[in-house]
């Protein structure tokens, strides 16, 4: 193969890494953002957004329509021009990083037009960096998960990805410096700051206490720890912050599905009246504020003399449901129904019991 060619070959590589690593995300703006948009729209038709603006008012349009109110809504706080300027950014360091790295490969071949090229241990530290971008792009299009925020962390992974190598690469031996730069690159960004943050506490005799303990969204039955390091990365780190929050915005926020998130809400509802307690009462159907709603309702009227049942219950299960569940988290069964009238007459359980569909 001639020096031309290769010199050819080595840019179109370069390129094609390039258009992987925008036109995707280009792709999903113009299809899966619309797609998620579409799909929230249509769980909050005019009488769930009635229900919302009565729980949350704040709204930048004065239309009166709240359908489209809350489009034009939705657009002004979360709309694709929010996109624009993490886009630009991440475009910029992505050509010069694929710049970069071409005129280095062609330098190590030979047919470069000039010199200019990257230490190795920093070409292969981007490789790495290049490759875990473009690995989280793909699994956060297959689930329509981007948004702004998303995009920002890939320019500051780019940015990340050479210092971190070059670090970890001084304290290896010689022949795996640039193995290791490559595999640091890889990493994901979470786990990069724990591996400095082990080397650095193991080079100055320190203990790093706590660095593993369990998110206490985590107590939840439905989420796991990535979930909760999402939900963390919007500020809600702890189970009553999860209970009261506006759950349109943190649909949004966190690309969850809006089902999933008022489910969640449902459970910390719950979660801060009985804590640990509430998994004694998931064998009575009752893991959140939805259930307990119910419960209440059909209890009060297996009481009503007019009406002692109400479809798919009957008295005396409830009242053994309701007894039995009293029992479970050590409680008199008086006691108890305070504690759920509580779960029952709170807003946000109220806003979560006229929305759900």
């Amino acid at each position: 193969m001639n020096a031309k060619t290769l010199s050819l070959l080595i840019w179109a590589t370069g390129w094609t890494a390039l258009a992987l690593m925008l036109l995707p995300t280009l792709l999903y703006l113009l299809t899966g953002w619309k797609i998620r948009r579409d799909k929230l729209l249509a769980y909050l038709d005019s009488g769930a957004l009635q229900v919302y603006y009565s729980q949350f008012p704040y709204n930048p349009s004065i239309l009166t329509d709240l359908r489209e109110r809350f489009r034009a809504q939705f657009h002004y706080l979360y709309g694709r021009r929010h996109f624009v300027s993490p886009m630009i950014l991440f475009s910029t360091l992505s050509v010069i990083g694929v710049w970069l790295s071409a005129r280095s490969v062609q330098a190590v071949f030979h047919v470069a037009p000039s010199p200019l090229g990257l230490p190795r241990t920093t070409l292969f530290a981007l490789a790495g960096g290049f490759i875990w971008v473009l690995s989280d792009e793909r699994a956060r299009i297959a689930r329509r998960d981007i948004g702004p925020k998303d995009v920002h962390a890939w320019s500051f992974r780019l940015l990340l990805c050479v210092p971190f190598g070059l670090a970890v690469s001084h304290i290896a031996n010689e022949g795996l410096a640039d193995s290791l730069a490559f595999f640091m690159g890889t990493f994901p960004t979470q786990t990069l700051f724990t591996i400095a943050r082990r080397l650095s506490f193991s080079k100055l005799n320190l203990v790093d206490e706590g660095e593993d303990a369990k998110p206490e969204l985590c107590c939840l039955q439905s989420v796991g720890r990535a979930n909760a390091e999402v939900f963390n990365d919007q500020g809600i780190d702890t189970i009553a912050a999860l209970a009261w929050t506006d759950p349109v915005d943190l649909t949004i926020r966190t690309n969850f599905d809006f089902s999933y998130v008022l489910d969640c809400m449902s459970q910390a509802l719950l979660w801060v009246y009985f804590e640990d307690k509430t998994r004694s009462l998931f064998p009575y159907s009752i893991r959140g504020s939805q259930e307990v709603m119910v419960l209440v309702r059909a209890y009060d009227q297996s009481f009503d003399p007019i009406n002692p049942n109400i479809p798919g219950f009957s008295g005396a299960e409830v009242r053994i449901t309701v007894t039995s569940a009293a029992a479970s988290v050590g409680l008199p069964v008086e006691a108890f129904l305070t504690s759920l009238r509580q779960v029952v007459a709170d807003p946000y359980t109220q806003f979560i019991a006229n929305v759900w569909k």
